[in-house]
Order: C-alpha cells, then structure tokens, then sequence
C-alpha cells in the first residue's frame, strides 16, 4: 500500500526511555521530507537496472540486483527473479569499472564478501556462495537450501548466519565452501538483517519491534541472551567498538489501529544507538527520529558505521549520514535521495548502501547503481570493524547421530539435504531432501535406502497420484515421474523461468497440480497428460508474500481449494466445478498469517487462527463473518495443520512445536 503526503497535525508519540536523547526531523508530515544538513549529489548511475545491496571490500564494489526498473503489474508474469551479481572496480571511486558478472542468482536480497568469495542470500532460494577470486568470471561454489526465506547474512568464522524471516537465524558451516552443512537453529522470531562480533550474534527483529542477541560461542547450541526493545520494525545492525546501531522503520511502538489516525502509525523510522560493553544488559544510549512515513512495498533498512559517521539506507526516504562522534548525541548531517521513477509518486527506493572514500554507493531497487558524491564523510571500513572473531562447530552430525542413538524407539535416516516432505507406501518412503534431491526408502525398521535421484533444483515437496509422482523442484519446476516400485523414470515437466516451485498439491481427481511459484504467485496446472503438465489458471497478491506450505491441503465440499497470502487473506478456487478451475471467493482474515494453515477434511474447513482454529462455510464471494473460535485452554495451537482420522497434529516452526489434538469433538 502506498500512502500520498499530506499533514496529519497530530502530536508526535514515540517509545523513549525518561531522559535519553533523541533527534527528530519532522513529527508531522507524511512522506519524505527536507532533512537538516546539506544534500548529497547524485554524481553517476551504472546502467545496470534495479539493484537491492551493494558491498566494498578492498578496491572492489560488489552489487547484487535483478534489473527491475518498475513495479510490476499484477498480472505481468515476465519480470524474472534471476538475481545477477555484479564485479566493479573502484580504483576510482567516482567511476566504477564493471568487471564481471554472474546471473541465475534467484530473488536476491543481501550479500556479505569474506575472504575471497561472496555471500549472497536470496530470500527463497536460499543462499549462494561465489568464488571471486576472478573478477572477470566469478563462479558458483555452491548453493544451500535455507530453511525459509533468507533475508540477511553475515559470516564469522567458518560460518555463515542466515537470517531466514519467521524461523529465525540459522548458522551453516561454510569451512568448506563447496559443501555448506547446517550446525543449528536460533530462535530469534522474525529475523531480518544479523551482525555477529565476539561470540555474539545481535539481529534485527520485524514484528517484535526489537534486537535479539545470542551467544554463538558454541555453535551448536546457541542461546538467546537478551531481548532490546525499539521503536520500530527491526532490521539492520551495526557493531562499532562496544556499540550497537540498528535501522528501524514502519510503526512506533504502541500503535493501536492501523491507520493513520494512530499517533504511532508511521513514526518508527530511525536509528538507535545501544552499548553493549555487556551484550546480554545492552543499554539504550540515544535515538534519531525520521519523517512519518509507511511504504508497505518496499520497507528495509540498514546502517553502517564507518569513522564518525553511520549511513543509514532508508528505501522510499533515502539514504542519510549522522554523525555518531559521540554516540550520546547522533546530529543528521548529509542526505541523499534517489531519482523519482517515472510513474511512481515518491524516488527509487534504496535496498543497501556501501562506502569508500569521498562516496556512497547507493542500490535503487527501481532504478539503477547510483554513485552520490559525500566528501569528508564517506570513507572505507576499518580494520577493527572488519575483523571477525573466529568461532569452530563442533561436529554437528556426530551430536545428532548421538541425540538419535538415545531414542531406540525412533528409526532414523539423514540425507545431506533438508527433508520437506514424504510419500509413504506400504513398501516405500519416497523423500523430497533438497538439495540431496529425491530418496527412495524401505517402508521398514532399516530405512534402507534403495535409490537416489538428483534434481534440477532442491527437491522441496513430493506428492503421489496413481502411477506418478509430482516433485516440486524448486528452480526445477514441477518434475513427473512414473513409478515401477522404487525405481523412478522422468516423464515430464512444468516450469516457470525465473522462479522457484516450493509446494505442490494434488487434491480430489488428480486431474490438476496446485503449485506455490515463488513468493508471489499461485497456478493451477493441469496434469492429464502427465508428460506435458499446462497452465490453466494462476492468481497474485502483491500486498501478500508466499512464504511456507501456503495452499491448503484436501478440499472443501470436493471442490474448493485455497492459497493463503500473508497478511492479505485466503482465496479459493474451484477445481471441478466447471470444464476449468475459478475463482471462488475471498476470505478477509488479514490477520491470518504465514505460520497458520489450511486443512480440508470430509465436512469441515479447519484453519489455525489466533492460537487456536476456526471453520467456516465457503460461500462463493461472500467474506467471512465472524466465526466461532475453537482451541484448548492454556495451549497455543499456531501452525500448520495435519488430519489423520479424529486427531489433528499441528506443527510450529516458529517455536519447534507439536500439538496432537483430539477433535473427536
């Protein structure tokens, strides 16, 4: 949703500690605004389309972006999410040389260099690490399968720290760069951006409005040590000497309605300013408050410390230069602000920044590379900020074979890969593992496996109909594959370039696959002739992201299927009602978020909602009324949903729970 600028007149209200020092720019207008200090010039542009970060180490700038100049129509299918990096050399900071480049990066989002190769994370698909030993041709070392959207990353160590949205932050060990291995999971809540310095991880978190900060010094076990609350969406951290900066954005803390009648609506855009000498009792030390202001389609921000200066990146609002000499007392120095997009009311929004001397290196994700002229502010990274503190794992794989031998009741079988899904027969285990692709198990004690089939991309859902089986294969497509017992022959497949196919779902006849593609789009693709799968509908919310097992699984009355979009509500669609597949309706829960799901079982429609579930009756174009809301006393029943009979098991990723209820009743 976008907003025009006008002036609400209400008083500004903002989460301050008694007594502590903030800086405000405007406390009233709406949209981006005049800031104190002198404007930074937009001296050159680098003719690469839309870019969303941008890296300098050494005399090189590295920049990650998918080439898009405009937001996309609804029902434009054509804008591609193969991410490309770009190589410049910065020899002369004011006129970058473009080096080389590296493309099919997928939907890219952050990227972190380290010692030779780079680190890009791309929100769906996962994290790529490159060799760029070669500017002129950087090659892929390898990809690893995240465990959800990836969103930031920071590396220390011989280790990688992903921050992957609602799961939180996961670390990977990339000692080997060409074989990344999972080490652990810290529950952080919905991480954004991660900064890791001295056996310490400090993250930027959306929802909650706050810094998590985990002891990492043992990898394989890391804690949550302190929760720092802010006055605005989480995301981008800085370690500078013992300080903290993180970037905040959206709503102030305290906001009630979600409008702009709310004092807080739209005031937690800013920067704040922790010491963490103790990193599990960071105090909070000073604040500077930016414009009211809420772009719901672009929103991220990020700070870098560099001298006495911290560069804030503040997509719509641009990018900002305070000075932090004394960290007490923040001033707003410099601004920039990027060119307005033809079409568009406000400027290109900025996904990153980087510095070097005398410049800033601005990524217009709408727009193009730009380069803006900060002389006497603007220099590179210092030795102590870049140095990392080593931390080693501990050999993860021998911890959770030991976890296992403990449970002799449990049978117990470890591909290299994630496993996302399996088919079970009364002979075989067919498993979707990522990026170890397709395994076929005995259906025994032995787990024994009988055959192994790669795939084009990371196996991430299996269902089987009849004869076939329907694999989701990430950048693969939909792959099918007829089946002779364990024994597995590719027959066909679905794809849609550019993007990944994550979830699959075969309901009622089998005559129609229902495909989540990438984090936007649902089809519906006819598989009756199962060697040449055809599109035959598909939908799109732009308001609402795609992010884990969002289509629901059965049918409601034999016909109706849904995709749930996040934060937007649920839509359904009829299968078998007609010689095609339609639109059927809209359920307005807005609050229905990505972590809840959707079963469908004989007579009922169970949605997990508001820690417990509720049932509606679809009605075709009717919205949803309220509805009874059902759940268990004292038990928080969010995830997603699974039926076997009278029973219903719920899994949370979010936490690590499981739920076994009797719905008997």
């Amino acid at each position: 949703m976008e907003y025009n600028q006008f002036d609400t007149g209400v008083s500004a209200v903002s989460y301050r500690p008694a007594g502590q020092f903030e800086t405000t720019v405007d406390n009233n207008s709406f949209g981006p605004v005049s800031v104190p200090g002198r404007e930074l010039p937009v001296v050159a542009d680098m003719g690469i389309g839309g870019c969303i970060d941008a890296f300098v180490a050494d005399d090189r700038l590295y920049v990650v972006g998918n080439g898009i100049t405009r937001i996309a129509d609804h029902i434009d299918m054509k804008v591609s999410m193969s991410g490309t990096l770009y190589i410049f050399d910065i020899k002369s900071p004011a006129e970058p040389q473009l080096l080389g480049t590296l493309g099919s990066l997928g939907n890219v989002r952050q990227l972190e260099v380290h010692d030779g190769a780079a680190y890009v994370v791309s929100r769906e698909d996962g994290l790529f690490i490159i060799d760029i030993s070669n500017p002129a041709a950087p090659c892929l070392l390898s990809r690893f399968d995240a465990v959800e959207f990836c969103t930031g990353v920071d590396v220390s160590g011989g280790l990688a720290f992903l921050s992957c949205r609602h799961t939180g932050v996961q670390i990977v060990d990339v000692s080997d760069r060409g074989n990344p291995r999972h080490v652990s999971m810290l529950k952080t809540g919905e991480a954004q951006s991660v900064d890791v310095r001295g056996g310490y991880l400090y993250a930027g978190i959306w929802g909650a409005k706050e810094i998590a900060v985990g002891d990492v010094r043992d990898p394989c076990n890391p804690k949550i040590v302190a929760r720092v609350p802010i006055d605005g969406r989480g995301d981008g951290v800085f370690i500078k000497g013992h300080y903290l900066y993180a970037a905040t954005g959206h709503h102030a803390r305290g906001l009630n309605e979600f409008n702009m009648s709310d004092p807080a609506f739209g005031r937690g855009n800013g920067m704040e300013v922790f010491d963490i000498s103790d990193p599990a009792a960071p105090r909070f030390v000073s604040r500077v408050k930016l414009n009211r202001f809420v772009n719901m389609f672009y929103d991220m921000w990020d700070v870098t410390v560099i001298g006495d200066y911290a560069f804030l990146s503040h997509t719509y609002n641009g990018v900002f230069v305070i000075n932090v000499s004394d960290p007490k007392y923040p001033v707003l120095t410099a601004h920039a602000t990027l060119p307005q997009i033809d079409g568009q009311v406000y400027s290109s929004p900025v996904g990153g920044i980087a510095m070097t001397d005398n410049v800033i290196y601005a990524a217009g994700i709408l727009s193009d590379l730009h380069v803006i002229a900060a002389p006497e502010l603007a220099g590179k990274l210092d030795a102590e900020t870049r140095t990392t503190t080593t931390v080693k794992p501990r050999e993860h794989a021998l911890q959770i074979e030991s976890a296992f031998s403990a449970l002799p009741e449990f049978a117990h079988y470890r591909p290299q890969g994630q496993v996302y899904a399996t088919v079970l027969t009364d002979q075989y285990i067919y498993a979707a593992c990522g990026m170890a692709g397709i395994h076929v198990l005995k259906a025994d004690a032995s787990l024994g496996k009988m055959a192994e089939y790669p795939t084009q991309g990371f196996a991430m859902d299996v269902k089987r109909y009849g004869d076939y089986l329907y694999v989701a294969e990430g950048y693969g497509g939909l792959s099918v594959w007829r089946i002779n017992e364990y024994a597995l022959t590719l027959c066909g497949r679905y794809k849609v370039d550019g993007y990944t196919i994550r979830q699959a779902v075969i309901p009622g006849q089998g005559r129609y696959a229902v495909l989540q593609v990438g984090s936007k789009w649902m089809h519906i693709v006819s598989i009756e002739k199962p060697e040449k799968p055809e599109l035959v509908f598909w939908d799109t919310h732009f308001q609402g992201q795609l992010f884990h097992r969002q289509l629901s699984y059965g049918l409601a009355e034999d016909r109706y299927v849904a995709c749930s979009w996040h934060s937007v509500g649920i839509f359904w669609y009829d299968l078998f009602g007609g010689s095609i597949p339609r639109y059927a309706g809209f359920s307005n829960m807005k609050s229905f978020l990505a972590f809840n799901g959707i079963v469908c079982t004989p007579g009922h429609v169970i949605m997990t909602h508001d820690k417990g579930y509720v049932m509606p009756d679809i009605k075709e174009g009717a919205e949803l009324a309220p509805l009874p809301h059902y759940g268990v006393e004292g038990h928080d029943l969010t995830g997603k949903p699974t039926v076997f009979g009278d029973t219903m098991f719920i899994s949370n990723r979010l936490n690590g729970q499981i739920s076994v209820v009797d719905i008997s009743d």
